[in-house]
């Protein structure tokens, strides 16, 4: 089977901007993730403020059952969403197309540009399937913990503001 050159040549360029996208991805989602925990950390600070004369203020607590069941669940709701961020923030392992070890051995192993072009096709079909799959793990976790802070934050706020 003879190895056409100029395709494979197209094949990796293509490939080397779907690696470059899912690594702008991944840097887009932890910029969000960062994003949501200094909002969530903002939003306590602004429910929970003391008054502006540099008092406590009341860290309100409902009085009623009900009430109190619902601040249980929106504050845990809100709580457990920054902990599912803060945990969606920590380093993830992630893949290069080529690394060092195989760069010093290059002209040894692959003595055409054919093989060579075949090894880093292979190469980056590997480094993506990896990448993205983490990708996509930051990108669940990003939603779950959207969702639980949104959900948390409305009960908080209602029973805050409109609850007695």
């Amino acid at each position: 089977m003879a190895i056409n050159i100029d395709v494979l040549e197209i094949t990796i360029k293509e490939l080397q901007r779907k690696y470059d996208k899912i690594c702008h991805d991944f840097d887009g989602v932890r910029v969000k993730i960062l994003t949501l925990i200094g909002g969530g950390l903002v939003f306590l600070s602004f429910l929970y403020a003391g008054d502006n004369n540099g008092g406590m203020g009341d860290i309100f607590f409902p009085s009623k059952l009900d009430s109190q069941i619902f601040y249980a669940i929106g504050l845990g709701s809100f709580l457990g969403a920054l902990c599912v961020l803060f945990w969606a923030m920590r380093s993830t392992t992630w893949a290069l197309p080529i690394d060092q070890k195989e760069l010093a051995k290059l002209e040894e192993r692959y003595n055409s540009k054919g093989k060579f072009l075949v090894f880093l096709l292979e190469e980056y079909n590997e480094a993506y399937a990896f990448c993205k799959q983490q990708h996509l793990k930051k990108v669940a976790l990003l939603d779950i913990g959207t969702n639980m802070l949104f959900i948390g934050a409305i009960i908080l706020l209602v029973l805050r503001y409109f609850g007695s």
